[in-house]
């Protein structure tokens, strides 16, 4: 399994931000794992590129297409320059057979890897025949209907 980033911030235990690796994108949604003390599974929740040179002083000069045209070619601004930041909420941490909640938020520079479809099933999927509900039906009771009120 080949990591797709490193953890860059981790404010809390309840979620953290990783950069990835150059030509790797971060999908909305995707699943992760965090390489830390205990593996933490999180969910992508928020997707940013970024350019690493452009200045805001710059930015502001941009007012048009051929004010852009010429900084990047006169810049050579090349995919190098842009990476993706992605913020991931953490869902738990795998202990045993089940997800726990953290501890400790994961260590600037741990690795983060796409969460295996074992890893995946283990955690999330129903357990046996899994859940069955029925419509009307709630915590055990029938649903007794609206008739009769007023």
């Amino acid at each position: 399994m080949d990591p797709i980033g490193v953890v860059v911030r981790a404010p809390s235990i309840n979620y953290f931000i990783f950069r990835t690796f150059m030509r790797i994108e971060a999908e909305q949604g995707e699943l992760v794992l965090a390489d830390s003390d205990e593996p933490l599974l999180a969910k992508v929740v928020a997707v940013r590129r970024k350019n690493a040179v452009l200045d805001p002083r710059l930015i502001a000069q941009l007012d048009g297409p051929d004010s852009v045209k010429y900084i990047k070619e006169t810049l050579n601004i090349d995919t190098v320059l842009y990476y993706t930041e992605a913020r991931a909420v953490v869902l738990g941490v795998a202990r045993g057979e089940r997800l726990a909640h953290p501890l400790r938020p994961p260590r600037p520079l741990d690795y983060v890897y796409k969460a295996p479809e074992d890893v995946v099933g283990k955690f999330l999927a129903p357990r046996g025949e899994g859940v069955r509900r029925r419509a009307g039906e709630g915590l055990g009771l029938r649903y007794a209907g609206l008739r009769g009120r007023r």
